[in-house]
């Protein structure tokens, strides 16, 4: 029966599968599991939008200093960087940066996006240098924006772990359930306007640990094997 028990264990323990923390080859954010962190450039006055693949010139290259590609929108030209250094599976550094390339381009910004469940986030607060920040399970009218300035870390719990991310951000949440999409938007951001056109931070996924259970005093139940 022991014997029974503890191949039963091993097999179940195969079937999950820890996330791990990937650059999107698109070069236009990471996922870690079924989680996207997404890129999206922001301008005054404008929309913002996500950046996608066929927004960027074709004569961008992988340099050793990381990638470069123009990047053509309605309000200008603009200059793409992106640098990516994986640390481990789980630990990337990201660079990122946004510059005019034509005059009259207005300054643009780079903010990280990640849109989380709302009845999660209500459950699993995040972490912003260590004060706990709890979603309101119920949706309140009107109230769907919330901004902070200046901080350092920023812990997202997911079903499998939790996102770790360090450097020097603006951060926003939005509820979208005032557009009746059931999702809490995160927006990570530089912190001032004079660092809006680059994007620095660090990002690590840290599993939940299991805890071991001692089936020693209980698996045979009385059986011999």
């Amino acid at each position: 029966m022991l014997k029974f028990l503890s191949l039963f264990l091993m097999m179940l323990g195969t079937t999950a599968t820890a996330a791990e923390l990937s650059a999107l080859p698109s070069a236009t954010g990471f996922r870690c599991g079924e989680q996207l962190c997404e890129l999206q450039i922001v301008v005054p006055d404008a929309a913002r939008q996500e950046i996608r693949p066929e927004m960027l010139g074709s004569e961008q290259g992988t340099k050793a200093d990381g990638l470069q590609a123009p990047l053509t929108m309605p309000y200008g030209r603009y200059l793409f960087t992106r640098k990516v250094e994986t640390v481990n599976k789980n630990s990337l550094k990201f660079h990122g940066g946004i510059a005019p390339e034509a005059a009259g381009a207005p300054q643009a910004r780079l903010e990280l996006r990640l849109l989380l469940p709302v009845l999660e986030t209500a459950a699993s607060p995040l972490l912003i240098d260590g004060k706990r920040y709890a979603f309101p399970r119920d949706y309140t009218p009107g109230m769907f924006q919330y901004l902070l300035k200046d901080a350092s870390e920023i812990i997202v719990p997911r079903p499998d772990g939790l996102l770790i991310f360090t450097g020097k951000f603006g951060v926003c949440f939005q509820d979208n359930r005032e557009w009746k999409q059931p999702v809490l938007e995160l927006r990570l951001g530089a912190a001032s306007q004079a660092e809006a056109g680059t994007m620095d931070f660090s990002v690590a996924f840290e599993p939940y640990r299991d805890t071991p259970l001692s089936l020693a005093k209980c698996a045979n139940m009385g059986f011999r094997d």
